[in-house]
């Protein structure tokens, strides 16, 4: 098993910090999600984005000094929502509290869209107006919501609605290297380490964040930074746009300014001599991923599991610019209700403009997911040549039996066709590519919940439910389908869902068979009733009722066989679950030898 780096080090850069950071609240308090001085300044609170473009001095409809406040919103929920809604506010002047009016001296109204309901993913100009004590303190809002989060806005007036950039150190900064006990920790290391996300953010009015193993709010000035919540004091040097931050005890670590002269973390993989790129677009992230994933390599208990690989769909949520929630299902046996793996995770700097994604907390099976674990830059990864495409590189520690096991999940959005890998390397298309994707994408069907069953993606020979001939009533199964697409009232009796005359003998070469049976084998285990084998074995084959088989009838459960003049077969064993109904549910799958080969 090849060992955690990221997780060691992330330990060691929490120890070197002295941080609590999980404690911290995350955008809770003093500082907010991105805050910072200049009109560039993000405001996040829970899954709401609102973004300050600047101000406006005005006079209001009494003639009072006002000040017009610009803001880009963004719902990143589920729901309309307003701005109104999501960022409640109290503004204050010199102590004093500050109303919000509607129009201007000219009777223009100065307040707008403020109460405007905002789709899922869209973004809204909003402008919030507010009567000013004086035109020279500083304007102070405080923004909140119904889940506590809070956020305090500083607003410094020049006159120009433009505020002064502050000293040289402010703005955003991203790890680059550091010493601990003496042990250098180089660009390269930490760049190849998923680290390049750690960063902080110094904001002009002295105030600011230092994320590491979460988001601690910090001041800062005249050579020191103080982490609030602790009360830690760190001396720091800026020179040539990196600040050295020195611990009391000598550990050491230098961060570099997002765009100075150097370029940024990621620019050794990039190639470019700039800042790094950042992310611009949900479009690449949020959405439906179909794909699969390998395990690498794999030791102890899991041993066997090593070298094997399985389809998996994946569905990606990025709520605003910097958070969002992922979430695994694979085919076996599993659904969107019963992920494989599931974390929250963090959007950041990455070698192309779709920037990076950072696993948060979470879950593979019982092993937990954990900040860093997953750092998936499109842009430098194995597949970075292909257009569209992730990998996430992980690894599943048993936390009951001895072992584990490294593995890679690769993705692409549902509906994209596989064929520019397929033409450097077969071996990485997934499993069903071709007997289930492509027939259900080329079909025009959403990704399913299930994976190879009956949404789009059929065995072959099958027709879609939509286009069968309905029977109605008791005894229709709406997971029947039949090759001319009519539908045929099952058989009841002392053989099961066959009959007694059934040969079971389908007038199919052997790599029709083996396709088939292969296409249920595989994806269709606990799911897939008799009458799906039935209407897709030939025309209308009953499976050969093995009534001398000692599994029949035991527990409720019925055995059939199709075979081919060959005599090359393919025996199948299904549970009762429904026999009013006619429904009976596939198990298990044999064959004679060779077939699935």
């Amino acid at each position: 098993m090849k060992i955690k780096i990221k997780r060691s080090l992330a330990a060691i850069l929490v120890l070197v910090m002295a941080l609590s950071l999980a404690a911290c609240g995350g955008d809770k308090g003093k500082g907010g999600a991105d805050d910072g001085g200049d009109k560039a300044e993000t405001i996040t609170l829970g899954k709401y984005t609102a973004v300050f473009k600047g101000y406006t001095l005005t006079k209001d409809d009494e003639g009072n000094d006002a000040m017009v406040l610009t803001y880009d919103y963004t719902n990143g929920s589920k729901d309309e929502q307003s701005f109104a809604w999501a960022f409640m506010f109290e503004a204050t002047q010199a102590g004093e509290a500050l109303g919000s009016p509607m129009y201007d001296g000219n009777n223009n109204q100065i307040t707008k869209n403020y109460e405007e309901k905002v789709k899922k993913g869209q973004t809204l100009e909003v402008a919030i107006a507010l009567t000013l004590v004086n035109t020279t303190n500083d304007v102070i809002i405080v923004f909140s919501d119904f889940d506590d989060h809070e956020y305090t806005q500083t607003v410094k007036l020049s006159g120009s609605g433009v505020q002064d950039s502050g000293p040289e150190e402010a703005g955003s900064y991203q790890l680059y290297e550091m010493t601990f006990e003496g042990e250098v920790f180089d660009h390269d290391f930490l760049e190849t380490s998923g680290f390049e996300l750690y960063t902080m953010e110094l904001s002009a009015d002295g105030t600011g964040w230092l994320k590491i193993d979460g988001k601690g709010v910090i001041t800062w000035g005249d050579g020191k930074i103080t982490v609030d919540e602790i009360g830690a004091v760190y001396t720091y040097e800026f020179k040539e746009g990196m600040i050295t931050l020195t611990e009391t005890i000598g550990n050491i670590m230098v961060f570099q300014k997002t765009g100075a002269v150097g370029g940024s973390v990621l620019d050794k993989i990039n190639g470019n001599q700039g800042g790094g790129t950042q992310v611009t677009s949900r479009d690449y992230w949020s959405g439906d991923w179909y794909g699969w994933w390998h395990v690498t390599s794999a030791d102890g208990h899991w041993e066997n599991l090593e070298d094997s690989w399985y389809d998996c769909c994946a569905r990606i949520e990025k709520y605003d610019e910097s958070s969002g929630y992922i979430e695994i299902w694979n085919e076996d046996g599993s659904d969107a209700d019963e992920y494989m793996a599931a974390s929250s995770v963090s959007f950041g700097m990455g070698t192309t403009d779709n920037g990076a994604m950072m696993s948060e907390d979470g879950s593979f099976w019982d092993c937990a997911i954990e900040h860093a674990d997953w750092i998936v830059d499109p842009g430098a990864s194995v597949v970075s040549q292909y257009d569209h495409m992730i990998c996430i590189d992980g690894t599943y520690e048993d936390p009951e039996n001895d072992g584990g096991f490294n593995y890679k999940i690769y993705l692409r959005p549902w509906g994209m066709d596989w064929e520019d890998v397929a033409a450097d390397d077969e071996e990485m298309l997934p499993y069903n590519y071709e007997t289930w994707y492509l027939p259900a994408i080329q079909a025009g069907a959403e990704m399913p919940d299930v994976i190879g069953g009956d949404y789009g993606g059929l065995a072959p020979g099958e027709v879609p439910d939509d286009q069968m001939e309905g029977q109605g009533g008791n005894g229709y199964d709406p997971n029947a389908s039949a090759v001319d697409g009519t539908w045929q009232e099952p058989v009841y009796g002392d053989y099961g869902l066959s009959k007694a005359s059934a040969t079971g003998v389908v007038p199919l070469t052997r790599d029709e068979l083996a396709d088939r049976i292969g296409f249920y084998a595989d994806s269709q285990i606990g799911s897939a009733p008799y009458d799906s084998l039935y209407n897709t074995m030939g025309n209308y084959i009953h499976g050969k009722p093995m009534i001398d088989d000692p599994r029949w009838d035991t527990g409720k459960t019925h055995v059939y066989q199709w075979s081919i003049e060959s005599g090359e077969y393919a025996t199948l064993v299904f549970e009762v679950t429904n026999y009013s109904a006619g429904i009976e549910i596939l198990q298990s799958v044999e064959t004679s030898p060779g077939l699935l080969d």
